[in-house]
C-alpha cells in the first residue's frame, strides 16, 4: 500500500515542479520582449549620439548594445532549434562592439556604418524570430 501512495506523491511533485518551471520559461520570454525594446532604443538613440558626436552617451549605447546581444544570443542557444537567430545575435554583438571600437577611436563614420548595419539588420530579423507567434 505504501508504494501505491508513493507513485500518485512522485506525479504531483513532478506537476509542481512543471508549473514552477512553466512561469519561468514566460518569464524569459516576456524579459526577451524587453530587451528587444531595449535594442532598439540603444539603436536608435547610438545613431542620434554618433551624429552629435556625443561620444561618451554613443560609446555607452554601443556597449549597452553588445551586452544585450549577448544575452539575445543566450537566449537562443537555450531554446534550441534557431541556429539562424543565434548567429544573428552574434554578428548584432560583433556589429555593437565594432562601433563602440570605431568610437573609443573617434572614427565617428565607421562607427555609424556598423550601429547602422546593426539597426538595419535587427529590423529583419524580428519577424522572423520574435518568439512569441500567434
Amino acid at each position: 500500500m505504501g508504494e501505491r501512495l508513493r507513485v500518485p506523491v512522485r506525479l504531483g511533485l513532478l506537476f509542481a515542479a512543471a508549473l514552477v518551471v512553466l512561469p519561468a520559461r514566460a518569464q524569459s520570454v516576456l524579459e526577451f520582449d524587453r530587451w528587444m525594446q531595449q535594442i532598439d532604443r540603444h539603436s536608435q538613440d547610438v545613431l542620434r549620439h554618433i551624429q552629435r558626436r556625443d561620444d561618451a552617451a554613443a560609446l555607452a549605447d554601443a556597449r549597452e548594445l553588445a551586452a544585450l546581444y549577448r544575452r539575445m544570443e543566450d537566449f537562443y542557444q537555450q531554446r534550441g532549434h534557431a541556429d539562424d537567430a543565434v548567429l544573428a545575435s552574434f554578428v548584432g554583438r560583433d556589429q555593437a562592439e565594432q562601433a563602440a571600437s570605431a568610437l573609443a577611436s573617434r572614427r565617428y563614420d565607421e562607427a555609424y556604418a556598423q550601429a547602422s548595419a546593426l539597426a538595419r539588420d535587427c529590423r529583419n530579423c524580428h519577424i522572423q524570430y520574435k518568439p512569441m507567434r500567434p
